[in-house]
């Protein structure tokens, strides 16, 4: 690839390359990447929010919004256990949190910083007697409550406050990753690999939702990487382009859960994302130049068609970076 990329984002893309240059359970068929940029072409679409599911159209509030959804934008190893409005465990958690924030406005660092596991089963309308969503929402209330004591120590409690300070998507990111459950970093082979998916996905929700908006004029958005979940690597797996070893497909295929930041899963959220540059390459290759972040919107619109049709699964993890 060509054009300059920031060092956060570049940390991602070298240390994802690393690891899938001598991973041992997840492999890249290279031959599968030109086909599978074929598969996905059609996928490319505008990147947008569902007005069903998310507070659009507010302003500053919008992305507010955004910025307490994204808190929380985690719990996929859990999701078997939610109670689904119709949707995904994510799209249950939004469409809560946006009739919340439209009949109640939208929660203030200080009352982020006071929420309790028994407010988020509340909100999100939850069974308070499942051990498993219990523990989601205990972990709810962290983030939240990290957020709100993150907002107020360091922006007087401006939602936005970090964006007014940063000069690059990059360092809006970087901003984040004080918080925990954000700083995405694992150890693989004595090195370190980043991810920052959630990181990168707040800042990427909020140029979608206001992409005119003056705190998000930033020129370095197509810099960003893929969103390192369990999606992406499910559907790389179901087009071929990633084979992962038998002892690892049949864990996957039972449901069994995958230890966050074991050698499993490092591998399989690294190789998807080096395979996700390789397929965009191959995009660029055929004349179609897109970023990692409409790739990574077409992965999940493709996962979402193949989902029930496909015999592999995605895999479980009880993490809180996805």
């Amino acid at each position: 690839m060509s054009g300059r990329t920031d060092p956060l984002f570049a940390r991602i893309r070298d240390s994802c390359a690393e690891v899938a240059a001598s991973a041992r359970r997840v492999a890249i068929d290279h031959a599968a990447i030109e086909p599978c940029a074929k598969t996905l072409a059609p996928h490319i679409a505008p990147l947008a929010h569902t007005a069903e599911h998310h507070l659009l159209d507010r302003g500053d509030d919008t992305l507010a919004f955004f910025v307490v959804l994204d808190a929380i934008n985690f719990g996929s190893g859990w999701s078997p256990h939610l109670t689904k409005d119709g949707g995904s465990g994510y799209f249950t958690v939004a469409k809560r949190l946006t009739q919340h924030c439209a009949a109640h406005g939208i929660p203030s660092a200080a009352e982020l910083a006071r929420w309790s596991a028994q407010d988020c089963t509340r909100m999100f309308a939850q069974d308070p007697a499942n051990p498993d969503v219990q523990e989601l929402m205990r972990l709810f209330a962290q983030a939240l409550n990290v957020l709100g004591v993150w907002l107020t120590d360091l922006y007087g409690g401006d939602h936005l406050g970090f964006l007014r300070r940063a000069r690059r998507a990059e360092e809006a990111v970087a901003a984040l990753l004080i918080m925990p459950f954000f700083r995405d970093v694992a150890r693989y082979g004595g090195r370190e690999v980043s991810f920052f998916k959630r990181a990168q996905i707040l800042v990427h929700d909020l140029k979608i939702a206001a992409p005119k908006h003056p705190l998000l004029a930033f020129d370095d958005f197509a810099e960003m990487t893929i969103f390192a979940d369990n999606i992406v690597p499910f559907v790389l797996r179901a087009d071929g382009v990633l084979r992962y070893d038998d002892r690892l497909d049949r864990r996957i295929a039972s449901g069994g859960l995958i230890e966050s930041a074991s050698p499993e899963e490092v591998e399989l959220r690294a190789c998807a994302v080096h395979a996700a540059e390789l397929v965009r390459d191959a995009m660029a290759r055929a004349g179609k130049n897109v970023t990692a972040r409409e790739i990574d919107q077409a992965l999940w619109i493709r996962g979402q068609e193949i989902r029930e049709k496909v015999a592999t699964r995605p895999h479980l993890t009880r993490c809180t970076f996805y």
